[in-house]
């Protein structure tokens, strides 16, 4: 598996990670879009406008958590929280969508497929990282 970096170092190749796998991720969401226009309901373009909205802030707050991480934090509270704004994010996206009238369907999987490769990017990342299990106490 190589050697282990800093958590530091994981954090910043993350980032850079996730803002081009989530530039690619708009970039097919948008040309998917536009190929099933006639799919997606009565609004088609602000279905792809929500889902790329959607999708950018799931990205933006796993790169988030990860920066926090690097400069020191409980790693199972920002995990935690991480995945509680993904859940917001996801439910958020999905009602007002359904209450406007949008394609709920093709919000869904896609905001699902996000958040699959955001927690597989992570998991590899963090993987690597020395990220201390137990804190010592001061005490000893």
């Amino acid at each position: 598996m190589g050697q282990p970096t800093s958590l530091s170092h994981t954090a910043r190749r993350l980032s850079w990670t996730m803002f081009a796998v989530g530039d690619a991720l708009v970039v097919i969401l948008i040309v998917a879009g536009v190929m099933l226009a006639g799919s997606l309901g009565a609004h088609p373009v602000w279905t792809v406008v929500v889902s790329a909205l959607a999708s950018a802030a799931l990205i933006a707050t796993t790169c988030t958590v990860v920066i926090r991480l690097s400069r020191g934090g409980s790693v199972v509270v920002l995990s935690a929280a991480s995945y509680l704004v993904k859940i917001l994010v996801l439910l958020g996206s999905l009602i007002s969508a359904k209450a406007v009238g949008l394609n709920t369907r093709f919000l869904g999987i896609t905001l699902l497929v996000v958040i699959v490769i955001t927690v597989i990017a992570e998991v590899f990342c963090l993987a690597k990282a020395r990220i201390p299990i137990i804190t010592p106490s001061e005490d000893q």
